[in-house]
């Protein structure tokens, strides 16, 4: 009992005044006013909200069917303003331009269905599968009328629904029938989609078009003027899904059509399903022509979000406070006069200690929080009793977190577990550990992060117990430093070691200080044998002053790195070449200490290079006495042909009525050959030309450029040729030979007098195919290869002047620009060749 013998508890009740009383009966209404404000408040405010997400989710579904009926809508007028001729194609622009899948989530697509007379069935059908084979109208059923679904986009999703006839079901046929009497928008009852592999439910949503813009008014005008539906296909599920997720929903619901279930959350397999629901009630809603039910119940969430145990916490609180509020008036009345003296004296005492704590505490926070490293001062039990801003800053912590707080909270593992053990040695038998030394520890942020630290403890006293002072300086920025060091020294050697190039360092007086085994191997020697060895030895003689002159003026500081092609001896005395990269290390006042160099290996490619420097110069000389062969073959054997050729002329001129026909013949046959060779040796001059001279690349028109072969080349009159207006990249005279012996071959080997020559050109960022294609007896396959022969002709040369060089010149050239020359026919009629020039049309 806190009361003392003199008085008893009636005593002391009997003391209490009226302000007492007023006291306790204003706290006691206040509390029972409070709770019964806040439980109506409560009440109302679940019964608010669950009255608008209710609403809300129903407005929502509504909105979602009225934008895809406005959708529809806009489809039907459509339809109209195109006079109602409709196809495949325009369907799927128009649909395309929709964007159903990403405007309109939830609808499985957008269609057109057509009410088709049983007399118009079969031309209604064969006009659909001339762009659609596939098309047919299914499936069979007795009605007088047809209802096919003729369009619906996107296709691929909803193939199966192509052709299918809503008169053959009792809910897609009623609502349709609905719609056109009516011209109003139309749902089904409950249906399956024949595209839904899992059968879930669904509907359809139909809106009529007529044959005019406007719906007629009376029956017998709709039914007579009435072409089709505009529809849209939904799986309930989906539709659900795209208008709102249930996820963090405040309600769960379910949707009938009559007793048809459409939709269904209210399972336990549904997002945050509550089984004992705060709030359950069944609303109805007329869409267009169905009457769709729903029950809508609260779910767990709504519960844990709107649950309240205000009104408790505030009655019991209240009664709580009054019993205390009692006490403390029994007490405050038992002690009145001895609680006044005691209070006096305490409260002087208080603002002594308050002043001599606050002076105290001003000077040690202005000590602490000046250093720069971290100070923690600990109780006997490992209690944090004072920490300053530095160690606050380190350990991420605010000063309310820390004080108070157990020292194992700024300790990771196994100090952590360990610490109050080490502390209580301490204690027990004088073991010290850290008190009195600097020892090299880590400490743990508030983040849980681990970092090095200097800690270093010191001992105290105060009012009799001990008391340890801890002085931490953070290491993190010296041990990521010498990290980084240690770890670009491990990639550096490991790199180093690991390179299949030559690697070495040497000192100022020439000697080798390292060298990696790739470069000892490949002068036939150990690493070991060569540390400490100069790199004279690694020259031939004659290199000797040079690489002498070359490390002066490195240490000098006057060639900080060079870069040469050098011969170096290898342990067998063999000579084999090499790159030297070497550039100096200096220390920090700009002094050189070391020489690092990489040796990288081009002996085979240095050998292979003279050989080829010597073959190339070989290589010319033959060119060119190449060239001055063909240049004296080409007019020595061009005299003799030029004056046989003149003596025939001569000779048929001066008897040209006394030699008989047949000589006359022979005079032609003699002339004709004289022209073939003069042609097959310009032509065999020609080839041997192709590759010689460069050529630049400019832009020309390949229309322009045809046209100019055809007049130069004199093509007859019954061949007409023709070519596209496009620009092409490319040498302009090399391409002019390829065309030009191309559209004379084509002309050449035509079996008529008349025919066609197509050019055609197909670019890409990386060159162009040109392609002449004829009309003429075309080339046996086997006959391909042949054809690009030199010297090769497909009809005795009687019959066709040539000299077999033409297709084997043009596919020189084209080879020669890195291109390809093919050959297609069909053996009996026409005959492409297809060139290709990987030139890139970006070069100007």
């Amino acid at each position: 009992m806190i009361f003392t013998a003199n008085y008893s508890f009636y005593a002391i009740l009997s003391r209490f005044n009226w302000t007492h009383w007023l006291v306790l009966c204003s706290s006691t209404l206040l509390t029972l006013s409070g709770w019964y404000v806040t439980s109506q408040q409560s009440q109302q405010k679940m019964d608010l909200q669950y009255s608008f997400q209710a609403n809300h989710l129903i407005e929502l579904i509504e909105e979602r069917i009225r934008h895809y009926e406005d959708t529809l809508k806009n489809s039907a007028a459509t339809i109209n303003l195109l006079n109602n001729e409709l196809t495949a194609a325009t369907w799927k622009t128009y649909a395309g331009a929709l964007r159903t899948e990403s405007k309109y989530p939830g609808v499985n697509g957008i269609g057109v269905i057509y009410n088709i007379a049983a007399d118009q069935v079969a031309p209604f059908v064969e006009s659909q599968q001339k762009d659609r084979p596939y098309f047919k109208i299914h499936p069979a059923h007795n009605n007088n009328e047809f209802w096919p679904i003729t369009y619906i986009e996107p296709e691929k999703s909803n193939l199966k629904a192509i052709g299918l006839d809503i008169a053959h079901e009792a809910n897609r046929l009623t609502a349709a029938l609905r719609a056109r009497d009516s011209g109003t928008t139309q749902i089904t009852g409950p249906i399956v989609l024949v595209q839904d592999s899992k059968k879930t439910p669904g509907f359809l949503l139909y809106v009529p078009f007529y044959s005019s813009d406007r719906v007629p008014e009376t029956l017998e005008q709709k039914q007579k003027e009435f072409i089709g539906i505009v529809y849209a296909p939904f799986i309930m599920k989906n539709l659900m899904d795209g208008a709102l997720a249930n996820e963090n929903r405040l309600v769960n619901f379910s949707i009938k059509d009559g007793d048809d279930l459409l939709y269904n959350e209210l399972s336990t397999a549904s997002v945050d399903f509550d089984p004992m629901p705060l709030f359950s009630e069944t609303y109805q809603i007329d869409l267009h022509g169905r009457i769709w039910t729903f029950k809508i119940q609260s779910s767990q969430i709504f519960k844990s979000l709107f649950s309240n145990y205000q009104p408790l916490i505030i009655l019991f609180s209240g009664l709580i406070l009054n019993i205390l509020l009692f006490a403390f008036f029994m007490v405050l009345i038992f002690n009145h006069r001895k609680v006044i003296d005691y209070a006096e004296i305490v409260t002087q005492d208080l603002v002594k200690n308050k002043q001599d704590l606050e002076s105290a505490y001003n000077r040690m926070s202005s000590a602490f929080d000046t250093m720069l490293d971290g100070l923690v001062v600990i109780s006997d039990k490992g209690t944090i009793l004072e920490v300053n801003n530095a160690a606050l800053k380190l350990f991420l912590y605010t000063r309310e977190e820390l004080v108070g707080q157990n020292i194992r909270c700024m300790m990771p593992e196994p100090h952590q577990s360990a610490h109050d053990g080490y502390l209580h040695d301490y204690l027990t038998h004088g073991e010290k550990r850290v008190i009195g030394k600097r020892r090299l520890l880590q400490g743990l942020r508030k983040d849980r992060t681990v970092f090095p630290i200097y800690l270093q403890v010191s001992e105290g006293n105060e009012a009799g117990s001990k008391i340890f002072t801890g002085v931490i300086h953070d290491l993190t920025d010296k041990e990521k430093d010498e990290q980084k060091i240690a770890e670009k020294e491990a990639i550096l050697s490991a790199a180093v070691h690991a390179s299949l190039a030559g690697f070495l360092m040497m000192n100022t007086q020439g000697h080798f200080t390292e060298i990696n085994k790739a470069l000892a191997e490949w002068l036939g020697y150990s690493p070991e044998e060569l540390i400490g060895r100069p790199v004279t030895d690694i020259l031939p003689e004659d290199a000797h002053i040079a690489s002498n002159d070359n490390l002066i003026n490195m240490i000098q500081g006057h060639v900080n790195s060079i870069h040469l092609e050098k011969q170096y001896k290898r342990k067998d005395g063999a000579l084999v070449w090499g790159v030297l990269s070497a550039s100096t290390v200096k220390d920090k006042i700009g002094k050189v200490c070391y020489i690092v160099a990489q040796i990288i290996n081009i002996d085979e490619a240095k050998r292979l290079s003279l050989r080829l420097s010597a073959q190339n110069l070989e290589l010319e000389r033959s060119n060119e006495e190449l060239d001055q062969f063909a240049y004296v073959a080409s007019h020595d054997l061009k005299a003799p042909l030029n004056a046989i050729s003149k003596l025939a002329g001569w000779i048929e001129e001066d008897c040209l009525e006394v030699i008989p026909e047949a000589s006359k013949e022979h005079f032609d046959l003699l002339k004709s050959r004289v022209s073939r060779m003069a042609k097959l040796l310009d032509d065999l001059l020609l080839f041997s030309r192709v590759g010689r001279v460069s050529h630049e690349y400019e832009r020309v028109n390949i229309q322009q450029l045809t046209k100019n072969i055809a007049t130069l080349q004199d093509i007859p009159t019954g061949f007409i040729c023709t070519a596209p207006d496009i620009s092409v990249i490319a040498p302009k005279i090399p391409l002019e030979q390829v065309l030009r012996n191309l559209i004379g071959n084509a002309v050449k080997h035509h079996p008529d007098k008349t025919g066609h020559i197509n050019i055609s050109i197909d670019t890409n960022p990386d060159g162009f195919y040109l392609r002449v294609i004829d009309d003429g007896a075309g080339i046996p396959q086997h006959l391909h290869a042949k054809a690009c022969e030199m010297f090769q002709t497909l009809r005795p040369r009687d019959e066709v002047e040539g000299s077999g060089m033409g297709l084997a010149l043009c596919k020189k050239i084209i080879e020669g620009y890195g291109g390809s020359l093919q050959i297609e026919s069909e053996e009996t009629k026409g005959t492409t060749i297809v060139t290709y020039l990987p030139i890139p049309q970006h070069l100007i």
